[in-house]
């Protein structure tokens, strides 16, 4: 595979992390290596490994997630029990951090009152060597009753009660996207696109590959860098940019008494648009939590997708596991060739007519109304409770009747009714549809042939030409490539997120019920609400009773998806 052997190298690279020789002793304890992309962590509660996955989400520092560990959680874990902490700062350990100057744990030993015993005690209580727990991890007791198990017994409830935490650092967007394609049984937490380097420097060197194919390596760079300069020219340095600026001046009047949430919702907003015109090569970090029966499902979908750099990132997995144990559950990864033959994209010439706009098709085969009520009839009468129903209308009601918690689902008589959507929109946004994780959902391949976003609340006059500038330039460079013959895979890495594609979700009447409840709050990203409010309208307009069942915010529109403060854009807008 051309550009294989040039990604390893780039792959294994140490990360430009600098950890003192403290700071790495405590590291290795819960990490595997302090220096790699690619790490696992361990020895650590749920609730700490938990909260530090998290993390991800919003990962500011530097050094990754094992700096924010050692510069912030583990401070403040370590501070929270003290009684000066209690005392003095409320309980509050960021304030008592924030008093004493500490902002690393260099800082805690040498400024906190204390610090230095603390951290010393902490490091006697968890004492772990890293290859002892290797060793054990690698003990033949263990081996031969897993692979007994898992393998001549068929029992995989084994794998299913192991769980890890496995981190990526400085991948690609494609990549993670592969990593979560597997959604039971695993949790992701991905980085927040409005943290990515404006100046373009974390980005995969996806032209260093194609130069293998006989592709110009500086025109692959400067159509980057064009993604990543509008980007940055639309923003501004610190959200002083022309876009941020006109949802200022249009919406400020609606915040007079509440300017900080007019802040944070135009900063919502702004990364929420602009993130379209990121290329699927900037760089990303995700946190994921798995269990041992997934696991294997993680691999096999970085392989199915069958880039040089999924290939890299699961050779170096499969290595990190064997430090900590997990290696015993990477079983039957390889993709077989049946798996091969039925992993394919979407045609995309079934969606490309309908381009320019997010939306979900409204042909859809939805099963009739009366077969559903039939149906669910049918299988609420064999409750005791719903015994004396007559009609459907009946079960509705006496549903109806009962209290609703915030959380509570349909009844799981609606799994017994599933429907599928096709729709298109753009890249960046369907990475949050393709979170749905009981949802089945398949997408074309990223090209520019349906077309590019299009924001549709109002936005500043030459937005849309510049969106189509760049979808011009998009589109001029993938016909080099596709005439270069370059993979169809290794093409959608030079397309910006705004690219729109083609999918496919399904899911039964519950699942669709939560997942509407979910997607259509005033805090979600306005593109992604409208495809699932799509969805909602397509479903009351078959079943005259969905919407007194359905939990959905049918506002068609918020002035922002962020912040504290939710007001409906005004209809003139």
């Amino acid at each position: 595979m051309k550009g294989l052997e040039f990604v390893r190298a780039f792959a294994r690279q140490d990360l430009p992390y600098e950890f003192s020789s403290l700071e790495a002793r405590v590291l290795r304890r819960f990490f595997t290596n302090t220096t790699q992309r690619v790490f696992f962590m361990q020895m650590l509660p749920a609730n700490i490994g938990g909260a530090t996955i998290a993390m991800y989400s919003r990962l500011k520092n530097p050094r990754g997630i094992r700096g924010i560990f050692v510069d912030k959680f583990l401070p403040e874990l370590l501070v929270s029990p003290l009684g000066i902490t209690e005392k003095e700062f409320g309980g509050k350990p960021e304030k008592a951090l924030a008093h004493y100057g500490v902002k690393s744990l260099q800082d805690f030993r040498d400024k906190f009152p204390d610090g230095e015993r603390v951290l010393n005690e902490f490091l006697v209580c968890v004492s772990i060597n890293p290859g002892y727990l290797e060793k054990l991890t690698k003990a033949e007791r263990v081996r031969r009753f897993l692979q007994t198990w898992l393998d001549a017994y068929g029992h995989n409830s084994i794998a299913r009660g192991a769980s890890v935490w496995v981190c990526f650092e400085q991948i690609s967007i494609l990549a993670a996207k592969s990593i979560e394609w597997g959604r039971p049984g695993a949790g992701y937490i991905e980085l927040s696109t409005r943290y990515v380097d404006m100046g373009g420097k974390d980005c995969y060197p996806i032209a260093d590959i194609l130069a293998e194919y006989g592709v110009s390596a500086e025109q692959v760079r400067d159509h980057l860098a064009l993604c990543f300069d509008r980007y940055r020219e639309w923003q501004g340095e610190n959200f002083d940019g022309p876009f941020p600026q006109f949802l200022r001046s249009r919406y400020a009047h609606l915040y007079a008494d509440d300017p900080a949430s007019l802040e944070s919702g135009l900063i919502g907003e702004t990364c929420d648009v602009l993130g379209n015109f990121l290329p699927s090569a900037a760089l990303t970090s995700v946190g994921v939590c798995v269990s041992g029966e997934a696991f294997p499902k993680l691999l096999e979908h970085l392989l199915l997708d069958n880039t040089p750099e999924n290939i890299a990132l699961t050779e170096m997995v499969v290595e990190e596991a064997g430090k900590c144990g997990a290696a015993q559950f990477a079983r039957h990864y390889e993709p077989t060739p049946w798996k091969k033959a039925s992993w394919e994209y979407l045609d995309i010439t079934q969606f490309e007519e309908w381009g320019y706009i997010s939306h979900i098709f409204d042909d859809v085969a939805l099963p009739r109304s009366e077969d559903v009520e039939f149906w669910l009839l049918y299988k609420f009468c064999l409750r005791a409770q719903f015994a004396e129903c007559h009609s459907f209308e009946d079960a509705v009601k006496r549903l109806l009747e009962c209290p609703r918690g915030e959380h509570d689902k349909l009844p799981n008589e609606f799994e017994a009714v599933s429907a599928d959507f096709r729709g298109v929109m753009s890249f960046r946004s369907w990475r949050d549809l393709h979170r749905m994780g009981f949802s089945t959902h398949f997408r074309t391949r990223l090209t520019p042939q349906i077309g590019f976003y299009r924001y549709d609340k109002p936005r500043p006059d030459d937005f849309d030409e510049d969106c189509e500038k760049l979808h011009h330039a998009s589109s001029a460079l993938y016909a080099e490539l596709h005439e270069r013959g370059v993979p169809d895979e290794l093409m959608e890495y030079v397309m910006p997120m705004g690219t729109l594609i083609g999918f496919t979700i399904g899911a039964n009447l519950l699942q669709h019920e939560f997942s509407i409840w979910q997607r259509s709050k005033p805090s979600v990203n306005h593109e992604v609400r409208q495809i699932f409010l799509d969805i909602e309208e397509v479903l009351s307009d078959e079943y005259p009773w969905w919407k007194r069942l359905s939990r959905a915010d049918r506002t068609l529109a918020y002035v922002f998806a962020r912040g504290k403060k939710a007001i409906p854009l005004p209809s003139k807008g």
